[in-house]
């Protein structure tokens, strides 16, 4: 009856901040909470895995790269049939588990330098961006901007390099911006100001000096200019 039963092929979508708190709960919340369990299982396994000497590194952070590209596909496969929360939380979940095997790769197997873990971290944070403007999915975008501005404190070499930190952060807000262009996401814009403001006072506190002036004004009137912009 069309009064009654389960809503059968109607997108997922339409419960958007509509539905009760069951829907919110079943749709939203215990997807995510999937996705969180998928990516904390991927840690487990490599830490298992390393543990009892199954597989090398190389083998263990190639797993955990095909884990995150097979959910960001499932991801957009899910999309396009229409269940949003779905698509959200498997590409959310990949997002995760393609940081978490560069991270490894770099500070733990020590299979890549921070410099090019640097730059592919960069690229999925450019991905997720992408993704979350394409399906409208502020969740994601909020993920993907979080991931970015932390992957400078887990790369960090206890070394002043104020011009490539900045570079990065602009490059990040760039994406920022692109997502502004698309989507009023006040939030996104909001996590990407707090994380340019803590990662620029954590360099300032630790290597700023008067023959660095030009560098810190430099920096500050970029950001204060994107941020206008945004």
């Amino acid at each position: 009856p069309r009064a009654s039963g389960p809503i059968v092929g109607k997108p997922a979508d339409s419960f958007w901040g509509k539905g009760n708190l069951e829907q919110v709960i079943g749709m939203r919340w215990m997807v995510w909470a999937g996705a969180s369990i998928m990516v904390l299982g991927i840690g487990f396994f490599l830490k298992y895995a390393v543990e009892h000497g199954w597989i090398g590194p190389l083998a263990r952070v190639i797993l955990g790269l095909l884990a995150g590209l097979a959910m960001l596909g499932t991801g957009e496969a899910a999309r396009r049939k229409a269940y949003r929360f779905l698509s959200q939380g498997l590409t959310g979940g990949g997002m995760g588990a393609l940081y978490l095997s560069i991270y490894a790769a770099s500070s733990f197997y020590h299979l890549i330098d921070a410099a090019t873990a640097f730059l592919f971290m960069g690229l999925v944070t450019a991905t997720g961006i992408s993704l979350a403007v394409l399906q409208d999915a502020l969740p994601i975008a909020v993920l993907s901007t979080l991931g970015g501005i932390i992957t400078p404190v887990l790369l960090s070499t206890g070394e002043d390099r104020a011009e490539a930190l900045f570079t990065y952060l602009g490059v990040l807000n760039l994406g920022v911006l692109g997502a502004a262009f698309y989507r009023r996401w006040r939030a996104l814009d909001l996590v990407a100001y707090t994380g340019t403001i803590l990662l620029y006072t954590g360099w300032f506190s630790s290597y700023y000096t008067p023959q660095r002036m030009v560098v810190a004004l430099a920096g500050l009137a970029a950001f204060f200019l994107l941020f206008i912009l945004i």
